[in-house]
């Protein structure tokens, strides 16, 4: 009986130990993935802007051009 019981209770941690390095595991994966949304963020920002400056330089242009 006294060893079912230490068997169930190392069951127990064994499980425990696993759903606790699984759940590290998922919060390290949601880190990762918030840091590409913030680069690519970024990037898309510095892509508008490129294409914003370019659109006003071609405005600019076609206005003197008249």
């Amino acid at each position: 009986m006294l060893q079912k019981t230490r068997l169930r209770h190392l069951n127990s941690i064994v499980i425990r130990d696993s759903l606790r390095n699984e759940l590290a595991k998922q919060m390290r994966i949601e880190e990762e993935m918030r840091e590409k949304r913030k680069q690519q963020k970024m990037e898309i920002e510095k892509l508008n802007n490129m294409i914003n400056h370019a659109e006003v330089s071609t405005s600019c242009m076609i206005e003197w051009s008249v």
